[in-house]
């Protein structure tokens, strides 16, 4: 009977800190699709490239990419 507690304790413990583990990677992806969606504004807004990389905090090479698939939709 003890031994069932303690398993219950653990497996408890163990289902709050997943659940914590994905909000915060749940989180952590909102604020980056946020960003990219940010940068495909300002390039569908035709600015500089690297003006988008510096005030995203993107990698030049992201806006290249995002701009390319930008491209190949339209």
């Amino acid at each position: 009977m003890k031994e069932s507690v303690i398993y219950q304790e653990i497996f408890h413990e163990g289902e709050v800190k997943g659940k914590k583990q994905g909000e915060k990677e749940g989180e952590i992806k909102g604020k980056q699709e946020a960003t990219r969606n940010i940068a495909l504004n300002m390039l569908r807004n035709n600015m500089n490239l690297e003006d988008i990389a510096k005030l995203t905090g993107l990698s030049l090479p992201e806006i290249e990419q995002l701009n390319s698939s930008l491209n190949t939709d339209e």
